[in-house]
């Protein structure tokens, strides 16, 4: 009677099985080394991410900028503004309101969008209030401004300062050189860039709205915000 040999698969022979052994061990190590790779890929892609939204919100609020409340804020407004804006004039109050009622929560931060094609005294005006700034008036002089809207010739731009008892010599100096004036520029190339069609147009924490909006509304918009924080 003839026996036969039969020849085992070359995967369940001690070579094949440690063929197999290294192959899977190789493939474990691949696969680990991609996943770290893709984690690594995607943490530096969210750090890009976190930095160029944090760029993108420090550049909303420039240094020199003007602002109200809190100097740690949950939420900053930025709003770009055109004192002749009869609208801009309506909401001037309303944002005080909002800063007081969130006191602790915000920051208001206000930049300059005059429409010269509509409002002729706006870049004055806010040539004017930078100079106010220096002498660390801003706020008055914005509400001085929007108070006397209907006049804001260059001689009340001028009385409106005398009549705050700031200095008149370093005011006018100060007006006449256009000492300031860069920074009215930058922030209506900003507000192009950011493509604002007219004003008010305000950014809560990066996110643009526009026109007048009553406190409950902030309420309702702010609320919402905070939540998501």
């Amino acid at each position: 009677m003839k026996t036969y040999n039969i020849m085992r698969p070359w995967y369940k022979k001690w070579w094949g099985i440690l063929i197999i052994a290294l192959a899977i061990f190789v493939l474990a190590l691949v696969l680990s080394f991609s996943w770290a790779v893709y984690k690594r890929v995607q943490e530096i892609r969210n750090d890009q991410f976190v930095n160029m939204q944090q760029d993108y919100l420090e550049n909303l609020a420039p240094g020199y900028s003007p602002r109200l409340g809190t100097d740690t804020p949950a939420l900053r407004i930025v709003e770009f503004s055109d004192f002749q804006c009869p609208f801009c004039a309506q909401s001037a109050p309303i944002m005080k309101q909002v800063v007081e009622y969130y006191s602790g929560l915000i920051q208001y931060v206000y930049r300059h969008m005059p429409i010269d094609e509509l409002h002729p005294d706006a870049w004055n005006a806010s040539l004017a209030s930078t100079c106010a700034d220096e002498q660390n008036s801003f706020w008055t002089y914005h509400d001085e401004i929007f108070a006397n809207q209907d006049n804001l010739a260059k001689d009340n731009l001028f009385a409106i300062a005398q009549n705050m008892s700031l200095d008149m010599d370093q005011f006018k100096s100060c007006f006449d050189s256009e000492k300031y004036a860069y920074q009215v520029r930058r922030d209506m190339n900003d507000g192009a860039e950011l493509d604002i069609e007219g004003t008010p147009t305000f950014f809560v924490n990066g996110e643009m709205l526009s026109g007048v909006l009553s406190l409950d509304q902030w309420k309702v918009i702010l609320d919402a915000f905070l939540l998501s924080e």
